[in-house]
This record gives structure tokens, C-alpha cells and sequence, in this order.
């Protein structure tokens, strides 16, 4: 690191995050936001735009978007009908280091930056196309292998396709200098892969976002809200929303927002459940104002559900799976509800049935979102890693 300037920081990730549309995007720009009076930060990303663009995120984050080649576009317009599921990071992950104008702008920005981060492993075969050596900083979002075997189970290229996330894996695992995972249960996982020191860093939440809501008032009709990206994980959730959890409680308007809903038809939506889609953050604001309560019945995944943290920011109380809650340090009666699948409504049914119990998870779990889950508290294990491998600061 020069002398007389803050550590140069290049972070690689295989979409942009100027626009925040799924947990992904929001850890990345909250933590790195959270880290700009310290580092000087540079997203590099790929983007389906036909032009390069540069954007600054805030003071000392920007992001430079590279679109992807013709035939980059051509494997991923071939290969993505052929799943439920999104494979867009995996082609990335195939095609990246053949993208010359990408590869030029990595070389130029790594030959000024003092560490390199890799969100995700999409952008690790970039890693070799340095000029010199820089220490590297993994920052696993979820355990790429595992959550893409659940997701491409039956994909005709499923093979093929985990052999290339494992390898990059891997090898990312092998090379950083410190990994930096999402929850313990993941960490566990990459400790017993590495022998490179493991960091856990968990998702949270701007808590001054939302206003602190006395639940106390019980509402004519019960309203309780899901919110997730169309990740197959949240479709899951969605679906078990749809058939299990309306039909049982028919007295509760259910709504769920976000992408997650994208190709739902409506002749699968019972009649007490709104499907609002994509809306703007006032609008969601104002629902999770409204609601009575929040559920997070999630059974697959990786990683851990940036929803949660929402929830409790928002103040609303919430009965979670117990797979959903993994991440948080949770009680079950005291910050949330932990109920499984067969036990799941009756545990709504008999919160929405307690005004006492509502209002003292939702402050319980206010108070954790304010003391705990702020990005910036977050963020200071994560720089202070940072900062030790790029030799202090100055």
C-alpha cells in the first residue's frame, strides 16, 4: 500500500449492484457503503447492457459495469430455458476470463488495488490474469456448491455445470487470505475446506429506514407479509405460503412482495392472498408498517435470509422455520417464532391470537436489529480484515 492514501480495494462480482433487487445486491452495496471512509472501493462487474458504465455508489465506491461478449449472450440464451432455475452466474462464471475488454479493465484495476474481494466464485478464473500477486479475500454469500446442487438437480448439464462451481470453489478457498461467510453454519462448512482463517459476517439492515411501529392495536383483519426475490429458495416458501399456510388460516390476508411471484398464475393464488410483485421501497415501507406480523417459512438455501433482518427492523413479530432463522443469534419466544412445516400455522395462528406476544417480539426484535444487525457494526469486522491484509492503515 502507497503511502499517504486509503487501501485500494477491487471487489469482482457477476452483476451490478447500482440497482438493488435481491438480498444479494443489498449486502454487497450496504456493507462496501458502510466501508468507504476507509478503503477507496471499486466494483467490477459484468452487466446484459450493450455499454460500459460507470457509476459511483457513494464517496469512494464505484462500479464499473462490462457488458458481456456476443457469445457469452448466445450460451446464456441457449442454456437458461433449460431450468426453472437461473444459471446466469454459472455461464459467467464459464465465460469471464475470455471477455478481453473485462479482462483488460481487471488487469489495470488490480495492478492499483492493495486486495482483491470475490463476491460469489463466478469471477474467480479473473484471479490468474493479475500482473502480480495481491492478497485475496473470499466473501461467500452462501456455499455455492451445495445451494447449486439443490437448484440443478435434472439439469442436463448438471454435471458439467457443478464441476466448474466446485473448481472454482476450490480453488478460492485455497488462494484467499481470509474467507468471510454469511453464517456460522457455513462457516463450519469452509473451515473444514481451508485451512485459511474463516470470518463470519452477517446480513443486517439499516434500521433508520423503518419507523419502530407499536403493534399493540389488533387489527379487524390479521395482515402477515412474505417478501422475496425470485430465488428458488423464496418461490419454495411462496409455494408453501399458497398451499399449506392460506388454506389453513382463511380469517389472514397474506401478501407477498417481490419478484418471487414472477410467472405465478393466477389460478394458483387462494383468495386471501395478495401477489403485489415488484413495488417501490416507500410502498413496502408502508406494508410492513400495516402488517400485523411476518412469516419466513424457508426449508432450502444457503447463506442466511436478509428478510429476517427487514422484519425485525420493521418491528413486526415473526414465525420462521427453523432453516429460515439460521444466521441470526435467535430465541425462539423471545426474538421470533421457530416452527417446522406440520407446526408452522398453528404457530402463526396462535401469535396473531396474542397481542401481548406480538408486541414483545416485535421490540425484542427491534432491539436486535438496532443493537446487532446495523451495517455499519457489521462492517467493522469485515474492514478491520481487510486492513490487516493490506499492512494498516496509514
Amino acid at each position: 500500500m502507497r503511502h499517504g492514501r486509503k487501501p485500494q480495494v477491487l471487489i469482482l462480482n457477476d452483476y451490478p449492484v447500482d440497482r438493488v433487487e435481491g438480498g444479494g445486491a443489498q449486502r454487497i452495496r450496504s456493507l462496501y457503503e458502510a466501508m468507504a471512509d476507509r478503503f477507496e472501493l471499486h466494483l467490477l462487474c459484468l452487466t446484459d447492457g450493450a455499454h460500459l458504465k460507470e457509476t459511483s455508489l457513494a464517496p469512494g465506491f464505484r462500479q464499473t459495469a462490462v457488458p458481456k461478449t456476443g457469445r457469452h449472450r448466445k450460451t446464456q440464451s441457449l442454456t437458461v430455458p433449460l431450468s426453472a432455475y437461473s444459471v446466469e452466474d454459472v455461464i459467467s462464471l464459464i465465460w469471464c476470463a475470455m471477455n478481453d475488454e473485462l479482462r483488460h479493465m481487471f488487469r489495470r484495476l488490480a495492478d492499483e488495488a492493495d486486495v482483491l474481494i470475490f463476491e460469489h466464485v463466478y469471477m474467480a478464473p479473473l484471479r490468474v490474469a493479475a500482473s502480480r500477486e495481491i492478497p485475496v479475500v473470499y466473501s461467500a454469500q452462501n456455499v455455492e456448491y451445495l445451494l447449486k446442487s439443490q437448484l440443478l438437480r435434472g439439469h442436463p448439464f448438471e454435471a458439467d455445470l457443478l464441476e466448474g462451481i466446485d473448481a472454482a470453489e476450490a480453488d478460492l478457498l485455497e488462494s484467499a487470505a481470509g474467507v468471510v461467510a454469511v453464517s456460522d453454519e457455513d462457516a463450519a462448512y469452509f473451515r473444514e475446506r481451508t485451512k485459511n482463517p474463516v470470518t463470519v459476517v452477517g446480513n443486517g439492515v439499516d434500521s433508520a429506514q423503518f419507523l419502530a411501529v407499536d403493534r399493540r392495536a389488533k387489527a379487524t383483519v390479521p395482515e402477515v407479509v412474505f417478501i422475496g426475490s425470485c430465488h428458488p429458495p423464496n418461490v419454495e416458501a411462496m409455494g408453501f405460503i399458497l398451499s399449506r399456510l392460506a388454506p389453513r388460516c382463511p380469517g389472514v390476508l397474506f401478501r407477498v412482495i417481490g419478484s418471487v411471484s414472477h410467472g405465478l398464475r393466477s389460478d394458483e393464488v387462494p383468495g386471501n392472498v395478495e401477489i403485489t410483485g415488484v413495488i417501490s421501497s416507500e410502498r413496502k415501507s408502508e406494508m410492513l408498517r400495516r402488517a400485523t406480523a411476518a412469516v419466513n417459512p424457508m426449508f432450502s438455501g444457503s447463506g442466511s435470509n436478509l428478510k429476517l433482518a427487514e422484519y425485525f427492523a420493521a418491528s413486526l413479530p415473526v414465525v420462521s422455520t427453523p432453516f429460515g432463522a439460521r444466521g441470526y443469534a435467535v430465541t425462539d419466544g423471545i426474538h421470533l417464532r421457530i416452527a417446522g412445516g406440520e407446526a408452522f400455522a398453528d404457530a402463526l395462528q396462535g401469535l396473531l391470537q396474542s397481542p401481548e406476544e406480538q408486541a414483545s417480539l416485535s421490540a425484542s426484535g427491534r432491539a436486535l436489529a438496532e443493537r446487532d444487525l446495523c451495517w455499519t457494526s457489521l462492517s467493522k469486522r469485515y474492514a478491520d480484515l481487510i486492513e490487516r491484509l493490506t499492512g494498516g492503515s496509514n
